[in-house]
């Protein structure tokens, strides 16, 4: 066995790449627009227990700027008396652990604790700081992926370039509160789920795991459901090679499988239906309309 130099580890090398670009382009914005909207789920729950959104944005208002302020979101109600929310509510699940930490340590870490809103730098900063992290931890799963499909230096070279050819690269350092960096992370990992599986049907864990990463990927932006599809191309693929051996026996176990994938999808995406019935008072809605 060849081992490596630590400085040609692929997980130090796409570190590196990582920390100087946070060095040089990360920039702490206060949350206005979309970024106020996905903060607020988390917001709300950690600072007031509650999905009621009217202080929420009205707390925004003096750092998110005046013409945000001019829209007057807190002000715009659903059938159910509640304020509207038109964005997902999957980015608040990636911060909310981390969110309950900075909330129980800001009276050790803030010298005026007690009138908190939430927006000041010490929760916004952490928080985009976690969000480029995330970016980070997509293009390494790509690379793991990418490693299977040609040689480590290829590989390597195709995660490297990612972290500058797409626009990855402006939500991960210039808006961090915006979903995008989260979504990267939570496709990756159902990508990654499935490619490590690909070849076989799995089993009902297996089935159950990959439906709860395409589940939590469509809470954070509802498009990703598309990925629900990644079972039926493994299904396809089975038959693409073994056409002949591809028995009742076998097509059943992959009905089940696929199955699964989506009961689990269902499951975890009934979240964010759940949070529609409270606001809209209907599990299925588009709120843009």
């Amino acid at each position: 066995m060849i081992l490596r130099p630590w400085y040609r580890s692929p997980l130090l090398i796409l570190l590196a790449v990582f920390l100087l670009q946070w060095l040089l382009l990360f920039s702490i914005r206060e949350p206005t627009w979309d970024a106020v909207s996905y903060y607020v789920y988390a917001r709300s729950v950690v600072f007031d227990a509650d999905l009621q959104f009217e202080n929420d944005y009205q707390l925004s208002y003096p750092t998110a700027g005046e013409h945000f302020a001019s829209k007057a979101l807190d002000q715009v109600k659903t059938v159910t008396g509640r304020v509207a929310n038109l964005f997902a509510m999957g980015t608040a699940l990636f911060w909310l652990p981390w969110l309950v930490l900075l909330r129980m340590m800001s009276p050790l870490l803030l010298a005026d604790a007690t009138s908190l809103t939430g927006y000041e730098r010490f929760f916004v900063g952490n928080l985009a700081t976690l969000s480029a992290f995330f970016g980070f931890l997509a293009l390494l799963l790509a690379y793991m992926v990418a490693k299977n499909l040609t040689n480590r230096r290829l590989a390597l070279a195709s995660a490297a370039t990612l972290t500058l050819a797409t626009p990855l690269l402006y939500y991960q350092f210039r808006e961090p509160m915006y979903s995008h960096a989260t979504s990267a992370l939570a496709v990756s990992l159902c990508v990654f789920v499935w490619w490590k599986q690909r070849e076989t049907i799995g089993s009902v864990w297996q089935a159950v795991g990959l439906g709860a990463l395409i589940g939590l990927a469509g809470l954070v932006r509802w498009q990703n459901l598309a990925y629900v599809l990644l079972p039926f191309v493994s299904t396809f693929m089975l038959w693409w090679k073994h056409p002949t051996r591809c028995s009742r026996h076998v097509w059943g176990r992959a009905l089940g499988y696929m199955v699964l994938v989506g009961l689990a999808t269902v499951a975890v995406f009934s979240l964010q239906m759940a949070v529609w019935q409270v606001l809209y008072d209907s599990f299925l809605t588009i709120p843009q309309g």
